[in-house]
């Protein structure tokens, strides 16, 4: 195998990584936007649904999503088990995409909790697949690179097996620096009582 076929193997990986951590971060930014979309949406719609005074009324339609994202949640093995990971994000992506865009288009508020509860029913199921379908494809990407590794160094003599045993230090030496441009988990800043900085 020519070098230039081994590297355009390498670049190759480069293009899926990059893919596969695009869909993640954005499957995973959904969740937080529509939670404050919610939010700023809360000041004008019960008013005009004729609800402002009905504060478990607006609650229930603010928590519509999570409810059924607990109930869909439960369903993320099977769906996943039939649909494989890429066409589960796929299909509760659309579970996202319209009932999203019909929120902005209900009459009442009865519209809005259904558009709320289908919306659940993808986010449940999105929200358990996605850290499951990163995490998978992440080691499946290593391991090709590994082995796409090997292949550079098969051809340089006796010592090859060094180079084949060495290389993996190769993205562990980068990750020792770019960790530290990336944010602390919220999460964590928030079990710190490190308020301030969660936010």
């Amino acid at each position: 195998m020519f070098f230039a076929e081994k590297l355009l193997i390498v670049g190759t990986c480069h293009g899926v990584c990059t893919c596969a951590s695009a869909s993640s971060r954005f499957g995973s930014a959904i969740q937080g936007w529509d939670n404050t979309g919610a939010n700023g949406a809360n000041l004008s719609f019960p008013e005009e649904f004729g609800i402002a005074h009905k504060s478990w009324l607006i609650g229930t339609i603010n928590a519509a999503p999570t409810i059924f994202g607990l109930a869909s949640a439960w369903a993320a093995d099977p769906v996943n088990n039939l649909l494989g990971r890429r066409g589960t994000i796929f299909l509760t992506n659309l579970f996202v995409v319209f009932p999203v865009l019909a929120q902005a288009f209900t009459q009442n508020w009865q519209g809005l909790m259904i558009c709320r509860l289908f919306m659940g029913l993808g986010m449940g199921i999105k929200i358990s697949t996605i850290p499951v379908y990163t995490a998978q494809s992440w080691v499946a990407l290593g391991i090709l690179v590994g082995f796409s590794s090997n292949l550079c160094f098969q051809d340089i003599g006796k010592n090859a097996w060094r180079f084949q045993l060495v290389a993996a230090f190769a993205p562990a030496v980068p990750m020792l620096f770019i960790i530290w441009l990336c944010p602390e988990s919220p999460r964590w800043y928030l079990k710190k009582n490190k308020y301030q900085k969660a936010f």
